[in-house]
Formats: C-alpha cells, structure tokens, sequence
C-alpha cells in the first residue's frame, strides 16, 4: 500500500492497486470521473444531483483520481484513495474565495444532508464549508474526514458509502431506482347508501329537553419559563459550562454541528461556529469560530436565548 490518505484510505499508485480504480459517468451529464469502485456510484448519484440543482458539471472540468499530497502539505490528499472529486474549477477557483451563492451553497447543504448513512452520518465533505480566506474550496468533495460537522467524529468507510446507496437505492452506474406504488385498475362495486332514519314525532307534542353540560373548570396557566441567558465570555473556546452545551445545541439544531452535546467548547465546535458565521455572512477573521456579540445574538434569535455582557 502506498500511504494512507488523511482521510484513512488506502493511497492508490502502482498498476496493482490502480485495479480498484473504475471509470464511472455521471448520470444526465457528458461527464466521466475515475474514482474507487466501491464509492463510485455514490459519487456519479451525488454529482449527477449537483449537476441538476447547484451547477452545470457539462461546461468545464471535472477530476477525481489523482495521486498527490493534501495542499496542506499535511499527507496524502483524499485524491489518493480516489475518494474525492474536484468539479468545475474553471469558476470554483482555488483561491479559498466565496464564488457560488448563497442559494447554490443551501443546495448543496441540502444534498449532504441526504447523502447520509441510516444513522445520521454524512459520508461527504465538502471544501466550501471550510473557512473562507484560509481553506475554502468549493469545486472540492470528499469522503469526510472526521473532523468535519456530521462526520460523528469518524472518517467516512466502505461500508458507509454501501449503507448510503442501500438506502437512497443507488444503481451501480449511479443512476437511482424509484419504485412507483401499484394502482388498481378494478373498480369496486358501488356500495348502497344507508336508509337514512326519520325520526318519530314526539307523542305529546312536547320539547324533549336536553341536559346542559357541566362546565369544565378552566384550565390553569402554565408558568412561564425565566428566559434563558448565555454570557458571551462563557462561551469562548475551551470554555466547559452549560451555556457552552446550549450553544452546541443551538448549532445542532441548526445543522452546523454534529459532534457530542458535552458543554466543552473544542476544536468541533469552534468550526461548526466558523461554519454558522460563514452562513451569516461572515468572512475571514470574522469567521474564525470565536462567538461575537452579534453573531451569538442572532444564533439566541433562533435557539431561544439572550446574550449578556
């Protein structure tokens, strides 16, 4: 085995490991990319998914085995163990520059959202939630690496991508099968109506009175909750409070976060902040994952709670 990539796979160099390798098309494009057999179909469902609904795939590049090291220098890249597909970096430039908008950036999000395994866990990454200024890389996707929000703190498997093309039922040549319910073509025989009683008069030609309902006494008010309150300096990085893990859970409710509720404000959760300033808007050293005022007010906006000095 030549290497191991960062994200846990086998690198792939000799002819004898390059027998793993498969060329596959991405459904509704010209396009093909070479990638792993075992995650291929997958890729091409995923892909083919971003060609409909984010950007045209047909109109420049698109790359996916390549052996060579991480551009941080730090192992081999994804590339390696052709887990990872570069697409259209003809406009997504590596520049670590925003170059999609905000509406194709929801898209994707919501494709990762659908590619993940019965229990919750995406199998892709993406360079574009990286931070802006220093690692973004929209034309970049990936099998994800345990660092990743989503990631369940595991780098994405074999038998991830198997459990995720069981589930979405992915074909082996990416295309996805949709099985349409059967319709009855026999109609039933008409059922009769029911007689519909009359009723009998009244013999003495009287009212028959109807009992008045015993009122039901009113319901108390429930208490109203004390408003909750985070102090902005309790939840700064490698804080450990309960305001910390109301903050996790604000981020987690909101899909920015995928690692454990445990009130400790690590490396997970200052990106999975960066990754929700970046959402507001942020960019640079304005999304380092360090909460300020107004960024942790607008998060309070959505989970519920105040900022205090």
């Amino acid at each position: 085995m030549t290497g191991t990539t960062l994200g846990g796979w086998p690198g792939i160099e000799t002819a004898q490991e390059q027998k793993v390798l498969v060329w596959i098309k991405v459904p509704g494009t010209v396009k093909k990319v070479q990638l792993r057999k075992e995650v291929a179909p997958v890729f091409a469902a995923f892909l083919a998914e971003v060609h409909k609904k984010v950007i045209d795939l047909n109109k420049g590049p698109l790359d996916g085995w390549e052996f060579r090291q991480a551009r941080t220098g730090a192992g081999l890249s994804q590339h390696a163990g052709a887990v990872a597909s570069d697409m259209r970096y003809d406009v997504l430039k590596a520049d670590h520059r925003r170059h999609m908008t905000q509406a194709q950036i929801n898209a994707m999000h919501k494709l990762m959202d659908k590619y993940v395994t019965s229990s919750g866990k995406r199998v892709f990454g993406w360079g574009g939630d990286w931070q802006v200024g220093k690692f973004c890389d929209e034309m970049h996707l990936e099998a994800i690496q345990n660092w990743s929000p989503f990631s369940h703190g595991s780098n994405a498997t074999i038998a991830d991508f198997q459990n995720v093309q069981k589930r979405l039922g992915i074909r082996s040549d990416g295309t996805t099968s949709i099985i349409q319910p059967i319709i009855n073509v026999f109609k039933p025989a008409p059922v009769p109506p029911k007689p519909v009683p009359v009723p009998k008069p009244n013999p003495v030609d009287k009212p028959v009175p109807v009992p008045k309902p015993t009122p039901k006494p009113a319901p108390k008010p429930a208490p109203t909750p004390a408003p909750v309150q985070i102090s902005l300096a309790s939840v700064q990085p490698g804080k450990k409070n309960k305001q910390v893990e109301i903050v996790q859970q604000a981020l987690h409710n909101l899909k920015h976060y995928g690692g454990p509720i445990n009130g400790v404000f690590d490396k997970n959760t200052r990106d999975a902040y960066s990754h929700w300033q970046t959402a507001l808007g942020y960019k640079g050293a304005d999304a380092n994952g360090v909460p300020g005022n107004k960024s942790l007010t607008e998060l309070g906006k959505k989970a519920g709670f105040t900022v205090v000095a």
